[in-house]
């Protein structure tokens, strides 16, 4: 198995560029950096997204669990479009932003 982990991300380009807020390229940089300093690597874009994978180590799932809240509570939570999970040890695929989302609703943040 090639990695334990996998995580898409799809920014908003239309929202980044209509805000005017942020530069795009510090955009990516970002999410790029958050994921690689959780011991993720970084795989080729597929279809305007972002492929992150990490093995199967002690620390995996927690920082999956870092990362993507990391992102989804920073000034560029706002542009992300799209977040998913895919754990290749049971062939299951979740909805990060949704997930985050639902349990915020539940609990508060």
């Amino acid at each position: 198995m090639e990695y334990l982990y996998k995580i898409t991300v799809e920014i908003d380009d239309d929202m980044v560029h209509r805000l005017g807020q942020h530069d795009p390229d510090a955009v990516y940089e970002t999410v790029r950096q958050a994921f690689l300093s959780c011991d993720f690597q970084e795989r080729t874009e597929a279809g305007g997204q972002m492929v992150f994978t990490i093995g199967d180590d002690k620390d995996s799932f927690s920082n999956v669990g870092i990362a993507a809240n990391a992102l989804y509570d920073s000034w560029l939570g706002r542009y992300l479009k799209k977040m998913e999970w895919y754990d290749a040890d049971d062939d299951s695929v979740e909805d990060i932003l949704k997930e985050i989302g639902e349990f915020d609703d539940t609990y508060g943040k």
